[in-house]
């Protein structure tokens, strides 16, 4: 007799906004963590990548639980923490948001059910604005921090004093324009990770990780 019930999620190299268009390029990083009942299988790891004549499926997600809906809270756990850099696009994003659509929920999806979102252009939910804003201003602060940097250390190779002006590494203010507004930003660095971002005058903590090609992966609050 059936123990339980078990959900499984496909991960393609497939742009969901352009109506699952495969796509190919190298994957640069894959992070995936497995938790109790939840395990994945993928055919390709970091430093690999996905062939334009190849199945644009690289990976299966499997989450098992006692009842139908515990088993798609799980995935949909699992795959928030799932994350892949490369030059693929990935359908975890909007696979989540399938998960919690009410149909899917209730049961009352069938075969036709994913086409008929396609037909209507269904999408995953856009970053709210003030989200990708913080994004923005650790990226903007940290190449004004390296800048900085960097014209001290050649100032003091030369044996010549650095100006004062360079010596204020920690507090950035700048402009920001997304989506037709403007925003005044003021960020204060504690290090090189550490972040408090002003966005009119409205605070929000973040960090930063150094991704070893050269991204950074913002943490907020």
């Amino acid at each position: 007799q059936p123990i339980g019930h078990c959900v499984a999620g496909r991960i393609t190299a497939e742009d969901p906004d352009s109506g699952f268009k495969p796509t190919s390029g190298a994957i640069h990083e894959l992070h995936f963590r497995t938790m109790p009942g939840v395990n994945g299988n993928f055919s390709i790891g970091s430093g690999g990548g996905v062939h334009q004549f190849a199945d644009s499926q690289f990976g299966h997600v499997f989450a098992h639980r006692e009842t139908r809906e515990e088993a798609s809270t799980a995935l949909v756990q699992t795959l928030s923490e799932f994350s892949v850099r490369g030059q693929i696009h990935c359908n975890v994003k909007y696979l989540m948001t399938l998960l919690e659509k009410d149909d899917f929920r209730a049961n009352l999806h069938d075969t036709a059910w994913l086409d008929g979102l396609i037909a209507i252009g269904d999408r995953s939910p856009e970053l709210p604005d003030h989200v990708v804003i913080a994004c923005g201003a650790v990226l903007k602060a940290s190449a004004e921090y390296k800048k900085l940097e960097e014209q001290i250390t050649q100032c003091l190779r030369r044996g010549v004093p650095p100006e004062l002006w360079m010596a204020n590494l920690s507090e950035h203010s700048f402009e920001l324009i997304y989506n037709d507004i403007k925003y005044s930003l003021r960020v204060c660095m504690g290090s090189k990770s550490s972040f408090c971002i002003y966005i009119n005058e409205q605070m929000l903590a973040a960090e930063s990780l150094q991704l070893f090609d050269g991204g950074l992966k913002i943490i907020l609050n």
